[in-house]
């Protein structure tokens, strides 16, 4: 618009090189948002934390291979120390912006190497279709095996000169998991210098982590498991990649339930009949976004008036 015809005029008033966005920011943002959803063909690199997964991307970038480094990208590694000695990081938005700017310049006729990563790092997420692409079951996966040695001196080569009060204070940060006294005996072992021990105990915790997933190791392997089916994300937490992988293997056996709406109202009602309206006013708000508008006003109208029959039939018919 007119703004940012004036700012590019000033600024080359004053020398500085400076371009318009055709259709300004909103178009580039629909055009980042079009490029994320470019399929690639897809090579996962992954591995037990130590085995040196970003090293060898840089490798694999000298020798000609095309590689995207989500870390360096996000500012952060990916684990409670990821932070350390890293730059600022992004907002979400331009972490995606930064993002989509390397996937379109991929030659789709060559693979691309991404190392194995939760879909959070840090603050930032990755974007859901590039998730979708790591954990499809056609994407290949190479996993690096490296003796616990090894593993311990390549922690240790990138973490062994920072800061004391930093590698404590992230260690803290895992005292949920590990402990209080596992936590504690950690952090002694940094502040007498014995980081080489600290780095095996940590690996134990973190080996455990990448190896299993909350009951998955008390599953009998002879009987099937049912899951109900999910979004990889429920709330603030996010179901592991290797199982969203076998939920959605074209091996993985799917029963679909049909019941008629008024059955299904029923069963809702049941569950959200008796909450407060205040709350289910402020959930239906959210939503505004997929509902519209009026669409909204209409429904929390219906809760507010204490009807929530038809509310809970028009949200069953808009397929949320």
């Amino acid at each position: 618009g007119m703004r940012s015809r004036s700012f590019h005029w000033l600024m080359s008033t004053a020398c500085m090189n400076s371009s318009t966005l055709p259709g300004g920011y909103k178009a580039y943002r629909q055009w980042v948002l079009h490029t994320l959803r470019r399929p690639h063909r897809v090579i996962i690199l992954g591995g037990l934390t130590g085995s040196g997964k970003t090293k060898i991307l840089e490798e694999l970038s000298k020798q000609g291979e095309q590689i995207i480094n989500l870390e360096q990208l996000a500012s952060h590694r990916g684990s409670s120390f990821g932070m350390i000695d890293m730059e600022k990081q992004p907002t979400y938005e331009q972490f995606e912006n930064n993002l989509a700017m390397k996937w379109a310049q991929l030659d789709e006729n060559k693979m691309v190497w991404l190392e194995d990563e939760s879909p959070h790092l840090g603050q930032v997420r990755i974007p859901s279709p590039i998730v979708a692409q790591m954990i499809a079951p056609e994407t290949k996966v190479v996993i690096l095996e490296r003796p616990i040695e090894e593993r311990v001196a390549t922690i240790f080569e990138e973490y062994g000169n920072m800061d004391k009060k930093e590698l404590i204070e992230a260690t803290q940060r895992l005292i949920k998991k590990l402990g209080s006294a596992k936590t504690s005996e950690i952090c002694s072992l940094i502040e007498n210098d014995k980081l080489n021990e600290a780095i095996k105990q940590l690996l134990k915790y973190y080996d455990k982590t990448y190896t299993h997933s909350g009951s998955g190791a008390q599953l009998d392997e002879n009987k099937m498991v049912w899951l109900e089916d999910e979004s990889p994300h429920l709330g603030q937490v996010r179901i592991p990649s290797p199982i969203v992988a076998q939920m959605i293997a074209p091996e993985t056996k799917v029963v679909i339930l049909e019941r008629p709406i008024e059955e299904r109202v029923a069963t809702i009602f049941e569950e959200y009949g008796n909450m407060d309206k205040k709350e289910l006013i402020e959930a239906t708000q959210r939503l505004i976004k997929k509902l519209g508008s009026a669409k909204t006003s209409e429904i929390c109208s219906l809760i507010e008036n204490g009807s929530p029959i038809y509310l809970f039939k028009s949200m069953t018919s808009s397929n949320l």
